[in-house]
């Protein structure tokens, strides 16, 4: 059952912190009086700009902010169709702004995508971009100017989920054919894709056990813009329920947050850390450790001098 509350958003993007107390600005209601349902949102920051989507009851809705989240401007809706669509995700670089999201068509599941090359004012009609070999769902973007990577799920002839790429260098008007990342036995899911500096990183989970919550979380990394990748490295190796997970890179450090049953129990916020882009990983650390349970966890590091990174985390 979807969660009933209206959108809201911290200003500093922050409610806990590894090494510092942050002040926090008021909260600022987004969504008020856009929807009975307002979940499933994702954010994208270009410099000052931010842009925010969101499931607005099956519909993506979007708003935008050229000051830092201070002020926002009108709601758009970028899908407004018939059919239900889940998951909405953004990304956005030089006045280019990407959605992508997914939902049930007449033959399958399939990602689709629409843009705008103006800041969001005006968004493009959508198009599919997937051809799905039975279930394409549950996209993640990157972007860097003309050129956008989208990660998502899709089960193989086998009905097994799988990782896999599509790539467009002409800001979405044609697409790759897709790339299996994961290449897994087990089912593999919710994966999450950053590009940084010529580095493409993703990860994910995958089932390595016999039971549903045996997932462990697994990386992958590609210097020639997704055409090859490194073999998938299984970071946690305990088969903890690693589900939910953000990633995000700075400098050459790539941070990934997890919710994991580390006591087969009850889910914690747990952070691993790889300063060489993912070739050898810190042991886990848990950031919540509290007595309900942690999901979803989302992270942002701002760098303040050069090796001394800030990270924020929310779940």
């Amino acid at each position: 059952m979807k969660r009933l509350f209206s959108l809201m958003l911290l200003l500093v993007f922050s409610v806990s912190t590894l090494f510092a107390d942050v002040d926090l600005h008021s909260i600022t209601n987004i969504s008020a009086g856009t929807g009975a349902v307002a979940d499933e949102q994702d954010i994208a920051l270009d410099g000052s700009n931010l842009y925010l989507v969101w499931n607005n009851t099956g519909q993506v809705s979007f708003k935008s902010s050229s000051n830092d989240g201070i002020n926002w401007g009108n709601l758009t809706t970028v899908y407004g169709g018939s059919e239900t669509v889940y998951y909405p995700v953004v990304a956005a670089s030089q006045g280019n702004v990407y959605v992508t999201y997914w939902y049930d068509t007449a033959e399958n599941q399939e990602i689709f995508f629409s843009r705008s090359l103006n800041n969001g004012s005006i968004f493009d009609t959508e198009t599919q971009i997937t051809t799905a070999i039975n279930q394409a769902q549950t996209p993640r973007i990157a972007a860097s100017g003309d050129t956008i990577f989208v990660a998502y799920e899709d089960r193989d002839s086998d009905w097994t989920y799988q990782i896999y790429l599509i790539r467009s260098f002409d800001a979405g008007a044609t697409w790759s054919d897709p790339v299996n990342i994961s290449s897994s036995d087990g089912n593999s899911r919710w994966c999450d894709i950053v590009y940084n500096g010529g580095n493409l990183c993703v990860t994910y989970n995958e089932n390595t056990g016999s039971e549903y919550d045996d997932p462990d979380l697994f990386f992958a990394s590609s210097d020639d813009f997704g055409v090859t990748w490194s073999t998938p490295v299984n970071i946690t190796n305990n088969q903890a329920y690693n589900a939910r997970l953000n990633m995000t890179v700075l400098d050459s450090t790539v941070y990934i947050v997890t919710s994991s049953k580390i006591d087969r129990i009850q889910d914690d916020i747990i952070l691993y850390r790889s300063h060489d882009f993912g070739q050898t990983w810190e042991s886990g650390l848990n950031i919540s450790q509290n007595t309900g349970d942690s999901a979803r966890p989302w992270v942002w590091v701002a760098g303040e001098t050069p090796g001394n990174h800030r990270i924020h985390c929310l779940d």
